[in-house]
């Protein structure tokens, strides 16, 4: 009898693929008990695939592969166990009962939307996502687990928040965290191209934001007035060490230091006598 070889098997599994050349949306007869009929999906998807509205609870049997979008929002999930593996261009699963992103695609091409669940942490999320990642209006504590690079816009505003710790390293547009219960920006990327909006929250000082802000910086209604912070930063004088570089800032540009509440303690008194013009000014 004439062994089949390795490859020849692959050949016939992907013979038997059901490849769905265009746009696939599921309709009611494609569902049954909040599940997808396997039978009915495709394996493959050429162009978006959606499945939203359909009060799903699992996504097992959805396509592996889709070429365009992935849309699954405004359903019933708990968990995306059963998402596709890899997806083209957007993957939207907003307004679910996510508790876990364990399952979800380990690349998106382009977007990764799921604001409007109930995380609280990232543990599953695609390693590297080329365009916006929103994780807005969950239960967030950590950003653990989100993508090291985020193409666009990194969003995870309205959580519950302390601190940045964990999320990305570089981000290609805006950085919004504003409406959390931060008290540290430790862990902000180092640098934003665009905006970086941290209003509404718990800051006394802006200690471990970003080294350069492309654009706006907005940082009101905080616990403490940050505005003179927020001019440091956005003049360039911030190179390395926060608190230094910050005081180097306020004698050269005259500023009383008292304006910024925030100095940790013994700081002042440690640096100011270092030097001469602080022991005179401040009569150390």
């Amino acid at each position: 009898m004439k062994l089949k070889r390795y490859k020849d098997f692959i050949n016939e599994a992907k013979q038997d693929q059901w490849t769905y050349k265009g746009n696939f949306k599921v309709t009611k007869d494609m569902v049954q008990d909040g599940k997808l009929i396997k039978d009915k999906m495709p394996d493959v998807v050429t162009g978006y695939f959606s499945c939203s509205y359909e009060n799903l609870i699992s996504l097992e049997g959805a396509p592996k592969e889709v070429g365009g979008s992935f849309y699954c929002g405004y359903n019933q999930l708990t968990s995306l166990e059963g998402a596709p593996v890899k997806v083209g261009r957007h993957f939207f699963c907003k307004l679910n009962q996510l508790t876990s992103l364990e399952g979800a695609p380990k690349k998106v091409g382009e977007d990764f939307e799921f604001q409007g669940n109930k995380l609280t942490d990232l543990q599953g999320a695609p390693k590297e996502v080329g365009g916006h990642f929103y994780c807005d209006n969950n239960q967030l504590t950590t950003l653990e687990g989100a993508p090291e690079k985020v193409g666009f816009n990194f969003y995870c505003s309205d959580n519950q928040l302390t601190d940045l710790e964990g999320g990305p390293v570089k981000v290609g547009r805006h950085f919004k965290c504003s409406g959390n219960q931060l008290t540290s920006l430790e862990g902000a990327p180092k640098e934003v191209d665009l905006d970086f909006r941290c209003h509404d929250n718990q800051l006394t000082s802006l200690e471990g934001a970003p080294v350069k802000v492309g654009r706006h910086f907005k940082c009101s209604s905080n616990k403490v007035d940050l505005e003179i912070e927020k001019v440091f930063i956005e003049s360039g004088a911030y190179k390395d060490d926060y608190w230094l570089d910050l005081l180097n800032y306020m004698m050269k540009e005259n500023i009383p230091l008292e304006e910024v509440k925030g100095w940790p303690e013994g700081f002042l008194s440690d640096n100011l006598k270092k030097s001469v013009k602080g022991v005179d000014k401040y009569k150390l």
